[in-house]
């Protein structure tokens, strides 16, 4: 199926749905193997200009670093911590997340 856009700055523009609306997301692997940093790995959740957001079920993410999978997420503390991690994939025509195994960060 495709979609018509109109952009009232410039030309029509035609786009597929696979590009509006994500993937779902499959095998979110999140590990841990440098103190207060969690390693998330993913496949699908793609689409145009998807934006991806990050949360913990414990603890509290300072930064990301990473554009797709693999992603590094650093913690405010390197103390060790339980937490799941869920990934939401969002873009134009909807959202779409999972969430991952329990991770024990070292």
């Amino acid at each position: 199926m495709v979609f018509l856009f109109k952009n009232t700055n410039g030309p029509i523009t035609w786009g597929a749905v696979s590009n509006i609306i994500p993937t779902p997301i499959t095998g979110l692997n999140a590990t841990s193997t440098v103190a207060g940093q969690i390693t998330l790995s993913w496949s699908g959740g793609v689409g145009q200009n998807v934006k991806y957001t990050y949360a913990l079920s414990s603890g509290t993410i300072q930064s990301v670093s990473g554009t797709a999978s693999p992603v590094t997420i650093t913690l405010t503390s390197t103390t060790s911590i339980t937490t799941t991690v869920t990934l939401t994939a969002t873009v134009l025509g909807g959202s779409t997340s999972a969430v991952s195994t329990s991770v024990t960060t070292i």
